[in-house]
């Protein structure tokens, strides 16, 4: 009689060791638009417009990537050999990828926004991320219908640098890299908001000129948008006097911006141009702007690829939220940043 309450403990002693070794989900909110949930075998994705995607946890995780502003995410984490077709390679600016189409262990499935999809589907990816373009809606179904995990990451509409920056733990934490992404985003933020404070401690706010007209139309980004939180961190005046607006940009015209410009000390972000002299031949209304006097115009251009389209300020300036606000921070205020290399953007040569 009394081995049966000795059995009844040990089989609730079992009982309970199970349930511990159940992983309870962690739910963890990476940016504003991306929530991720780790399961006991799988990761729930809900970014941006999409529905959950569930995603297994394996361990040879083999990706497409349709989008160039994606890949340097992978490459920051040496993940280079998990993306196995890419799209669009003129586009492209990573050596690492590049080297991948160049020795056939990364294959091509798109070009001009035309997807091949038999071909992607013979390569057998595991999951797929791109932007969304909803043109491609059927396309996407029939990945989804097949099989593919599809991770839409518009990266573009977040409304912080670091929020584009922090993109590296989604993608660290599905790729078995977690402990390396949460590292290098910690190093990032650390760097980004002891640059900022020390624009905003050691210098004075300066008057700048960014972007370029479209169609006769100036559109400056608000504080809304990665791009004026960057600029406002930078320490800048970037936008004539407006109303207030929930906007993510505003419109100003030329005789605007031309009073503006009679006090800015930097254009930042002026086009893409290889010297002030072709600028100036495309654009004379420009010649009177005094950073163009003063020979103070920066593009975001320093690192192309050898087929000139391919921008590294668009993949690997979204991972290098700090060393986008050093190059912007230095351009502004020289002073507090002697004898700085820029990354990322470069000042216009005269021819």
């Amino acid at each position: 009689m009394r081995k049966f309450p000795t059995l009844l403990f040990l089989l609730l002693l079992l009982t309970s060791c199970k349930k511990d070794l159940i992983v309870s989900p962690k739910t963890q909110k990476i940016t504003s638009h991306i929530t991720l949930v780790e399961k006991e075998n799988s990761y729930s994705v809900t970014a941006y417009i999409q529905p959950t995607v569930e995603i297994n946890k394996v361990q040879n995780l083999r990706a497409v990537v349709l989008n160039s502003s994606l890949l340097g995410y992978f490459t920051s984490l040496q993940l280079e050999n998990k993306i196995i077709a890419i799209s669009e390679p003129d586009y492209i600016y990573q050596p690492a990828i590049l080297k991948g189409i160049k020795n056939g262990t990364t294959q091509m499935v798109g070009k001009n926004n035309i997807l091949d999809t038999e071909k992607l589907l013979a390569l057998k990816p595991y999951i797929l991320f791109t932007n969304y373009i909803s043109s491609q809606e059927k396309t996407y179904n029939n990945l989804r219908a097949a099989g593919i995990p599809i991770i839409f990451i518009d990266e573009f509409t977040e409304n912080h640098p670091l929020e584009r920056s922090k993109i590296l733990i989604l993608i660290g934490t599905l790729f078995n890299k977690k402990q390396e992404a949460e590292k290098l985003y910690s190093s990032i933020e650390k760097h980004y908001n002891s640059i900022k404070n020390r624009n905003l401690q050691n210098a004075k706010a300066k008057k700048i000129l960014v972007n370029e007209a479209y169609e006769n139309i100036w559109y400056i980004p608000t504080e809304k948008t990665a791009a004026g939180s960057l600029l406002a961190d930078a320490n800048s005046i970037y936008s004539p006097p407006h109303p207030a607006t929930n906007a993510l940009s505003t419109r100003h015209n030329l005789e605007e911006m031309l009073t503006f410009s009679a006090d800015a000390t930097v254009w930042l972000n002026a086009g893409n141009y290889q010297n002030l002299q072709e600028l100036l031949y495309k654009h004379p209304e420009y010649q009177s702007f005094k950073p163009v006097l003063t020979q103070q115009v920066y593009t975001q251009n320093k690192r192309l690829s050898a087929s000139g389209k391919g921008n590294d300020y668009f993949e690997r300036g979204n991972v290098f939220a700090d060393s986008l606000l050093l190059d912007f921070s230095a351009a502004i205020h020289p002073e507090l940043y002697p004898q700085y290399r820029f990354v990322f953007i470069q000042r216009l040569a005269d021819k």
